[in-house]
């Protein structure tokens, strides 16, 4: 029996701004209790941190031993509808740190830098249109 010592790798990434969810597949399976979502960070260039996005009120979901999504908060996701990141696959790449996950045997993944970046392996854009969800009336006093 030879030991594991390669950490997980990232295999692809998909995003959906309609259902707001971003899914990882990894190589091989990883410990979806030692996953940091916080680790996360979105950019909207490849080359350049000046426009960033990290989550502050998202969730997880471990779908199967290689793929946990990330799903978006309401909140986080209007934030990212209404910025520059992911707007389009050219506006869309990941970083993360090395305490993202680790696999079983408790090996972390290799942190994905600034200088380079994950490009979403498939992008669903934002077609879902806005919906009136409230609608209040203030009462006003006219003086004569």
């Amino acid at each position: 029996i030879i030991a594991d010592s390669r950490p997980p790798v990232v295999l692809g990434l998909d995003i959906d701004l309609n259902s707001g969810k971003m899914t990882l597949q990894f190589d091989e399976p990883v410990n979806g209790t030692t996953f940091n979502l916080y680790s996360i960070q979105l950019l909207a260039n490849a080359s350049s941190t000046a426009i960033t996005f990290a989550f502050s009120n998202a969730t997880y979901l471990v779908n199967g031993p290689q793929s946990i999504s990330v799903v978006f908060g309401l909140d986080d996701l209007n934030r990212i509808k209404a910025s520059p990141v992911c707007k389009d696959t050219s506006s869309c790449w990941l970083t993360f740190g090395a305490d993202l996950v680790a696999d079983p045997e408790g090996l972390f993944v290799n942190p994905v830098v600034v200088t380079n970046p994950i490009a979403p392996t498939s992008f669903i854009d934002d077609t879902t249109p806005p919906q009136l969800t409230a609608l209040g009336f203030a009462e006003f006093e006219v003086e004569a």
